[in-house]
C-alpha cells in the first residue's frame, strides 16, 4: 500500500510539473495559426494590395510596353510584378507563377479592356473587388511540356484600363519518371496565394 501511494504521489508530481512547463511557456502555436508576414505595394495616389514577403517583387517598368497584359497588341505601363518562385511547390511540377498590374491608356486597349488577350469578345464573369466591377477572364497556353493558366481581371478606371492578372506555369506531371519522386503540384495552394494578391488590392481614387 505504502509503495501504491508512493508511486501516485510521484505521478502527481510530475503532472503538475507538465502544468507549470505550459503556463510558463503558453499555449503552443499550430502551423494553421501562424500567419504569413505580408507587405504592401502602394502606386501613391492610385492602387495598393498586400503580397507575402517570400514572394518576390519588382516595382514600375519605366516606358512603355506591350507586357501590361497577357497578349496586348497596344502599349501601357508596367506597375508592378510579383514571383512566386518554384520552391513554393518543391518536388511537383509547378514551375512558378508570375502576379502582375498594368494598365494603359491607349484608346484601342480601352475598346477592347474587357475583352480576352486577342481582342476577340471572350465569355467572362463580372465581379467585384473592394467597390471596383471587373471581368475576370481566363485562358490557358501551352508549348513543349508546358502549361501556362492566365487569369485577368480588368476594368476602366478613371480612363485607364486596368489588367490585374496571374499566370501559373507548370509542366506535363508525365514528362518525370517515377524514381525522380515529382508530385503533382497543389494548384489551389497557389491560386489561393494570387487571389488573396488580387482581392486585396484596391483603388485609392
Amino acid at each position: 500500500m505504502k509503495f501504491l501511494l508512493t508511486v501516485a504521489g510521484l505521478f502527481l508530481l510530475v503532472a503538475a510539473g507538465f502544468y507549470v512547463i505550459d503556463l510558463v511557456q503558453g499555449p503552443h502555436p499550430t502551423p494553421a495559426s501562424v500567419a504569413t508576414a505580408t507587405s504592401t505595394f502602394t502606386d501613391p495616389g492610385v492602387f495598393r494590395f498586400d503580397y507575402p514577403t517570400t514572394f518576390t517583387l519588382s516595382g514600375k517598368v519605366y516606358g512603355e510596353t506591350q507586357d501590361w497584359k497577357q497578349g496586348s497588341t497596344t502599349s501601357g505601363a508596367l506597375l508592378a510584378t510579383i514571383m512566386i518562385p518554384g520552391d513554393f511547390e518543391p518536388q511537383t511540377n509547378f514551375s512558378d507563377a508570375k502576379f502582375t498590374v498594368g494598365t494603359s491608356t491607349n484608346p484601342g486597349a480601352i475598346t477592347t479592356c474587357l475583352t480576352e488577350g486577342n481582342g476577340a469578345a471572350a465569355s467572362s464573369t463580372s465581379v467585384a473587388i473592394n467597390g471596383a466591377s471587373f471581368s475576370r477572364i481566363s485562358f490557358d497556353g501551352a508549348g513543349a511540356g508546358n502549361f501556362y493558366e492566365t487569369t485577368s481581371y480588368r476594368t476602366v478606371h478613371n480612363g485607364e484600363c486596368y489588367a490585374i492578372e496571374y499566370t501559373i506555369h507548370s509542366t506535363n506531371i508525365g514528362n518525370y519518371s517515377p524514381d525522380q519522386g515529382i508530385k503533382e503540384f497543389d494548384k489551389a495552394k497557389v491560386q489561393n496565394a494570387l487571389e488573396a494578391m488580387v482581392q486585396s488590392l484596391t483603388f485609392l481614387k
